[in-house]
């Protein structure tokens, strides 16, 4: 999906093209995200549910060391006596604990990498058919969700309509990006000492039209 760039009209400050005396509007795009349109359309969880994999793995791994350690030093507890003994055990014991202490950290980890790339994949998918419903509606769409007009419809009749309909598209795809930056956050949160919530349902991502506008929730297609 390419972005032009020349001839497009901002939904910033811009003027109105055909009109007798040249108006200023201002459509305010309110929406950072971390996620471009390009890098969306592109997505593929499996390296994240690859990661999510070989941390589990490896924290069931340190599990097994841990449980070794602490079944070692029952064995030698059977007919060893003594200071040696009780140093041992206790040596035993603090590394065992390290052991299982690094496990569960693993495998809490391990869960980051699935909860993200399971958000993305039904996150994603969305927002980029957002994007290309309101590119087939004959707006221009950038890698950063920015909706522009087109050459054609720069030179086109109606320019207030088209205006306040790409005002309208903006805010749709506006919610999208910020649902997507929603999940970086939440995924990046673990790394500053704060647990994840649970991910959105995918019902709550806005539902978008054929015309590229947002209902809140798709409709009610049940034959009654």
């Amino acid at each position: 999906m390419v972005a032009h760039t020349q001839g497009r009209v901002f939904p910033g400050d811009l003027t109105v093209p055909g009109c007798q005396h040249s108006r200023r509007i201002k459509l305010v795009a309110a929406m950072t995200t971390t996620v471009t349109l390009s890098a969306a359309a592109s997505f593929t969880p499996e390296p994240y549910y690859q990661a999510a994999f070989r941390l589990n793995s490896q924290g069931r791994t340190a599990q097994d060391a841990a449980h070794g350690i602490v079944s070692a030093k029952t064995t030698a507890a059977e007919g060893w006596k003594g200071r040696a003994a009780a140093a041992f055990a206790a040596r035993a014991t603090s590394i065992a604990g390290t052991v299982e202490g690094l496990a569960s950290s693993l495998i809490q980890h391990a869960n980051l990498p699935k909860w993200y790339a399971y958000a993305e994949e039904h996150r994603l998918p969305r927002a980029v058919d957002a994007a290309q419903q309101m590119e087939a509606a004959g707006f221009e769409v950038a890698d950063d969700w920015t909706l522009s007009l087109s050459a054609a419809q720069q030179q086109a009749t109606g320019q207030g309509f088209l205006l306040t309909q790409m005002a309208a598209m903006q805010t749709t795809l506006n919610a999208f990006a910020q649902a997507i930056t929603l999940v970086d956050t939440q995924a990046t949160a673990p790394l500053a000492s704060t647990a994840p919530t649970a991910p959105m349902s995918p019902q709550e991502a806005p539902y978008t039209t054929a015309n590229g506008y947002t209902t809140g929730e798709p409709p009610d297609r049940t034959i009654k």
